[in-house]
């Protein structure tokens, strides 16, 4: 029945639907807790869903912050752009389906990287171990901070790696990654930086 209230019980979250009273799409999930803690090192660690928010503080990251399991949203790049310069988004890693294509966890944190870019930020990107997401990961993982800091990729070059290795030998394909890339180094407003990634 509808409602069977063990029918979602293998949830890992809830995807609340937006109302009057919460508009998901401008706001961040533990960003009241965390935006000390961010202000002081002006970095923010992006994740999904509460759940992660909640594990992450609980074992250590204070600065944790989520999109609510929603694409970000220009809105919630404004508002980590009160508190951080720099922003480490960190996603399940979901493997790949059977065409060989990545998962949401992936997806979602190529998706993210163009809008943070886009808003003037340092992005950077940590993928966890197949089947962990970061809340089961920092219940067991020593120093969650540590692993955070010493994992970190820069997220333009761990995306355009990304993209090459997807297209592989399939000129269509390279063609297309290309072009990604291209796009990508535009979403990058500061002409030093972009010069120099251009150069890399």
């Amino acid at each position: 029945a509808d409602d069977d209230p063990n029918k979602d019980s293998g949830r890992k979250y809830i995807n609340s639907k937006e109302t009057e009273l919460y508009n998901k799409s401008k706001s961040l999930y533990g960003l009241y807790q965390a935006k000390t803690a961010i202000s002081k090192i002006s970095t923010a660690v992006l994740v999904e869903g509460y759940t992660d928010v909640t594990g992450l503080h609980q074992n250590g990251c204070e600065i944790a912050v989520a999109s609510g399991g929603t694409a970000l949203t220009p809105e919630q790049c404004k508002l980590l752009q009160r508190f951080a310069k720099h922003i480490v988004i960190m996603r399940d890693n979901d493997g790949l389906d059977d065409n060989g294509n990545e998962k949401a966890g992936v997806k979602a944190a190529l998706k993210d990287v163009d809008m943070l870019l886009m808003h003037g930020f340092k992005v950077s990107v940590v993928i966890l171990p197949e089947n962990e997401d970061p809340d089961s990961f920092s219940r067991k993982c020593e120093d969650i901070n540590t692993y955070i800091n010493e994992n970190a990729k820069d997220a333009l070059i761990w995306k355009a790696t990304k993209l090459k290795d997807k297209a592989a030998n399939d000129p269509d394909a390279v063609s297309d990654a290309i072009g990604e890339i291209a796009e990508m180094l535009f979403c990058i407003k500061d002409s030093v930086k972009r010069n120099i990634y251009e150069k890399s």
